[in-house]
């Protein structure tokens, strides 16, 4: 179903632009969609506004480490 979170999360962040975890949320969505350049947009949008989402952290390093980018996904994972 993560093609209809993000409809609904286009949604919710059309109403709201500012909340963080809608950012979160979209990327998780993005990244088992296998999108891994658009969740990574979503993960750094979400940190630039709250930066205390260890969420967005964890799977901001997935993402990086989906698209071989192993140094920069290091430092998100560990």
């Amino acid at each position: 179903q993560y093609k209809q979170c993000l409809l609904n999360l286009n949604k919710a962040l059309g109403l709201n632009g500012g909340f963080p975890p809608a950012y979160t949320l979209r990327g998780v969505c993005q990244y088992y969609l296998g999108s891994y350049d658009l969740a990574i947009g979503d993960f750094l949008r979400a940190n630039s506004i709250d930066p205390g989402q260890p969420e967005s952290y964890h799977y901001l390093g997935l993402s990086l480490a989906a698209l071989k980018r192993p140094q920069e996904a290091n430092q998100f994972l560990f």
